[in-house]
């Protein structure tokens, strides 16, 4: 369905369902669409001034739509069920969003080229994932979450940025921040690294940012002394089954005294593990307490190894490169570890306090007092 060069100013199209209408060249100042649903529908070029989209349900391309005052508070934007050559997504680009309130979730909405003002208003917004390449104007972004986004090109010279986060954002040397309001922004090395002269940001901007180095954050968990702590501890891990294995093979290889009571050393070892060290002579027998704490174990140190790796190799990257290395831990699997490693961490202090607490509680002998 078309509607072409109609003039439907202030209409009320509350609650109603389009699906796949064509709004060609008509007017709709003011118009009320409020709780609509609009899925494959195609406003483009359209007049849509102090419209209303509050609490709707949007996949529409609104292609140099004009949207001055228009507000989108509370609205549900889904991709569109058929690709089209721009992809499955809600389109603003090249639109005119001067004055135009969002209050909503925007993720993966396309902004390219759209024009913002002073009253443009993103607040609280979650922009993940969004398209504002190329954008320009000082809106407020004020607490918005563009992790993920893409800004490159984009002018936002005195927009609010206090307290949004830019972390892992795609910018390049044309991103422009000169005279924005970034108190509290969250943004990493990385992005900062890739802005030409920093995109207009001074050092006293910088310094009100919260600027994210997840190398570094690395850094402080698995290198310097905490290293060295972390060596010890798998060293004093492995030593008794690394014991345990020396000995018997030295025995086995050395002694010369074989009986007819033998077992393969991977089966000792094997049931030595699975006893906790007692009785493993006799037979396959399992501690459930002592295995488990051997896997808990095991799998903290392996974890703990694959994250010293990695930081090892980030640390040769940036040394060779002079350059931040692109790496967050916002993506998986490295932030899903990491925090498995912070949780292990308090798991394997606890282990060691009953260690402890059983050690010291074990009952010893005291010799009599000579009178």
């Amino acid at each position: 369905m078309t509607i072409v060069g109609k003039a439907l100013d202030t209409i009320d199209f509350s609650d109603l369902e389009f699906y796949r209408v064509t709004f060609q060249g008509g007017s709709f100042t003011k118009a009320l669409f409020d709780g609509a649903r609009l899925i494959d529908c195609s406003m483009r070029g359209t007049e849509l001034q102090e419209a209303s989209f509050d609490n709707a349900t949007i996949g529409c391309d609104f292609n140099g739509a004009s949207l001055k005052g228009a507000t989108f508070l509370d609205a549900r934007f889904v991709p569109r069920t058929e690709p089209d050559r721009e992809g499955q997504r809600t389109s603003f680009k090249s639109a005119q969003l001067a004055d135009a309130r969002f209050k909503c979730a925007l993720r993966y909405v396309d902004f390219r080229n759209a024009g913002f003002n002073a009253n443009t208003n993103f607040e609280g917004c979650d922009l993940r994932h969004a398209t504002l390449d190329y954008c320009e104007g000082n809106a407020n972004f004020k607490g918005a979450n563009m992790r993920n986004a893409s800004l490159k090109g984009s002018q936002l010279s005195k927009a609010v940025l206090v307290e949004a986060d830019l972390s892992d954002t795609d910018v390049d040397a044309r991103t422009n921040f000169h005279l924005a309001d970034v108190r509290s922004c969250k943004i990493t090395r990385y992005t900062l690294a890739c802005l030409n002269e920093f995109g207009g940001l001074t050092a006293g901007d910088r310094m009100d940012m919260d600027i994210v180095d997840d190398v570094a954050t690395l850094r402080r968990s698995y290198t310097g002394v905490i290293q060295w702590i972390y060596l010890m501890s798998l060293a004093l891990f492995l030593f008794p089954y690394a014991w345990f294995v020396g000995r018997h093979w030295a025995v086995a290889r050395f002694s010369g005294a074989m009986t007819e009571n033998t077992v393969a050393l991977g089966e000792a070892i094997a049931r030595f593990i699975l006893s906790g060290g007692h009785a493993w002579e006799s037979g396959w027998s399992l501690n459930v307490y002592a295995f488990a704490l051997f896997l808990l174990t095991l799998l903290y140190n392996v974890l703990r190894g694959v994250l010293l790796w990695k930081t090892k190799a980030l640390e040769l990257e940036e040394q060779c490169s002079g350059l931040p290395a692109k790496f967050s831990l916002r993506v998986r699997p490295w932030g899903s570890l990491y925090k498995a490693a912070q949780i292990g961490f308090w798991v394997n202090i606890i282990v060691i306090a009953l260690h402890t607490w059983h050690f010291l509680g074990q009952r010893i002998p005291v010799g009599s007092v000579v009178q």
